[in-house]
């Protein structure tokens, strides 16, 4: 595997099938161990597998990364109260994730991944959540997250009032469904923020479980290798022991003199 392009070949890691993704980051850390990039192995050693949202998103990123780049944007026209109303950058913004979501099940299925709706839900919450975050966004449009976007990304920004304009009419009925349709998405927001809690819960807590399951492992690998060296260094100290005698016998024998 070539390695004079490391970031190459990590990015690369990143299109890699879940089920793939080990053997494939495996093979990429010893490549640049072998070139002398043991800090660049380390990482990719860290690297953790990618869920299928995870990857799913990575995808899109690289599939479709002018939709992405859309998502961006109409994220930033409702942090930023852009030109047009409220209602109308957040149907953008629907609209956008619509796209994404039905795009990510196409790749999911194709790649013989099960687009669930726990799937595809997780994928609309990495992109809505891991667009937000100033520290995600690049990872989300270069396509290198490495994990699912935890529940500190999950508040909605987008929930408060609209801008205050002088009074008008009374709203008629197209605008007494927008209002609607705007508690609805709220509502809709808050219980996908609930149930993604729990999952990433849910996966800590597994998280947490292997690592002490590993822990374990590693305990006993040591203790037994304590056992093994302790009895090396008692065959060791029986073979000098040996030595000793054998010499000390030789030395014996040689000053006995010879019989005439």
């Amino acid at each position: 595997m070539p390695t004079d392009d490391p970031d190459g070949v990590v990015d690369r890691l990143y299109a890699v099938r879940p089920a793939d993704f080990v053997k494939e980051r495996n093979a990429v850390a010893k490549a640049l161990k072998g070139a002398g990039r043991r800090e660049e192995a380390a990482r990719v050693e860290k690297l953790p597998r990618p869920t299928p949202s995870v990857w799913a998103v990575n995808q899109l990123a690289r599939h479709v990364p002018g939709l992405v780049q859309r998502l961006a944007e109409a994220t930033a026209r409702l942090q930023g109260g852009g030109a047009g109303s409220y209602a109308e950058a957040l149907g953008v913004h629907r609209e956008v994730l619509k796209e994404l979501r039905a795009k990510a099940e196409e790749i999911l299925a194709a790649s013989e991944l099960r687009p669930t709706l726990d799937v595809l839900a997780r994928v609309v919450n990495d992109l809505r959540a891991g667009i937000l975050n100033p520290e995600l966004r690049p990872l989300v449009e270069g396509g290198r997250l490495e994990r699912d976007v935890g529940e500190e990304g999950m508040v909605n920004p987008f929930e408060q009032e609209l801008p205050r304009r002088p009074p008008a009419a009374t709203p008629g009925p197209a605008a007494a469904r927008d209002g609607e349709a705007d508690r609805r998405e709220a509502k809709r927001l808050k219980e996908e923020a609930r149930l993604a809690r729990l999952r990433r819960l849910k996966q800590l807590r597994e998280d947490v479980a292997a690592a002490e399951e590993a822990r374990t492992r590693g305990e006993k690998a040591v203790e037994a290798a304590r056992r093994a060296l302790n009895e090396a260094e008692r065959r060791l100290a029986e073979s000098r022991a040996a030595v000793e005698s054998t010499k000390a016998a030789l030395e014996t024998t040689e000053a006995e003199p010879e019989p005439r």
